[in-house]
């Protein structure tokens, strides 16, 4: 119900600015037509450029556009148009400004092009392949490769869950290519420091450390992916292993070794609990006998229990002397 009465007030505003737009109109008119009757020469103005009535139809399509393109101006430049009329001691009441987010320098263009096609279409595959080729891995860095998933955690994963590791592996080992391609301008510069180089020096480390960052990110993320299919008892060894060449440590099979024997030295010095008692499941034999209530018959007597034993004697004693006689 809210969401239709929001329409309605917004098309009622419309409505309104469009009859305010069709008054002014109308008063024009009435200005021209009153101007053309006192003065020819107005007439013959208006006969050569076109008749008025063509040209007042035509301000009336274009004034709705114009009053559309205000209203846009407006709102985009509204915010603006409030910092400038609030004192800026008030304005920093508020806290920082959201919109204001910081901006780098300006790179070429055909850089920036370049740059923007990549990321809204990627790379082809011969590009990439090329581009791999030119920077192969550094050295005496192993830890660029993508670490590789231990043998005993490939066994027990489902199919889609080893394509999934496997993709993300793919990338990762494409973000060690890129550290490479980045080794190479950053050592020449660390060797032979100028005053250029050092400028640039310090955002060239910068950018390796992020990608380095990312890199063990992407090892944390693949390894959180595959946690939900690894048994809980061992999660927590496999969770402190540092990352190596495998994805889980190269001692993977030791400390799983380890911490299953830990675990039953532990339950071998740990205390037992004594058992609790349990109770009878009768009733106890000193229990008091329930109490019940004097329930009430349908025409609304309460049931005398001293009345009704009175009454089995007597039947009882009845029957006893019947029997008495028949004898």
């Amino acid at each position: 119900m809210g969401k239709t009465s929001r329409k309605v007030e917004k098309s009622s505003r419309k409505i309104k600015r469009k009859e305010k737009l069709l008054r002014k109109i109308k008063k024009l008119k009435r200005k021209i037509e009153s101007s053309s009757s006192s003065s020819p020469d107005s007439d013959s103005s208006l006969t050569n450029s076109g008749s008025g009535t063509s040209d007042l139809s035509s301000i009336e399509d274009e004034i709705p556009m114009e009053q559309n393109a205000i209203e846009e101006a407006v709102t985009s430049r509204g915010y603006e148009q409030a910092n400038n009329n609030i004192p800026i001691e008030f304005v920093n009441i508020l806290g920082g400004d959201p919109l204001n987010i910081p901006q780098g320098p300006e790179i070429h263009p055909h850089i920036s092009a370049r740059w923007m096609e990549i990321i809204k279409k990627g790379l082809g595959k011969e590009d990439r392949k090329q581009i791999l080729e030119k920077y192969p891995l550094v050295k005496n860095c192993e830890a660029l490769e993508a670490p590789i998933l231990n043998r005993e955690i490939d066994i027990c994963m489902p199919d889609a869950i080893k394509k999934q590791d496997n993709f993300l592996s793919k990338l990762q080992l494409q973000l060690g290519y890129t550290l490479s391609s980045l080794a190479k301008p950053l050592n020449e510069m660390f060797t032979r420091p100028t005053e250029e180089t050092n400028q640039h020096l310090e955002g060239l480390v910068n950018t390796g450390a992020l990608l380095c960052d990312l890199h063990y990110a992407m090892s944390t993320h693949r390894r959180f992916a595959l946690a939900p299919h690894i048994n809980p008892s061992i999660k927590k060894v496999i969770e402190e292993t540092p990352f190596d060449k495998f994805l889980f440590g190269e001692k993977l099979p030791d400390k799983i070794k380890e911490n299953k024997e830990m675990t039953r030295v532990a339950a071998e010095l740990k205390i037992g609990q004594p058992t609790a008692k349990r109770s009878p499941s009768g009733p106890y034999l000193n229990s008091k006998r329930p109490i019940f209530k004097h329930r009430k018959k349908e025409g609304g007597r309460r049931w005398k229990p001293e009345r009704r034993f009175r009454d089995l004697h007597r039947k009882g004693t009845d029957m006893k002397k019947t029997k008495h006689r028949h004898y």
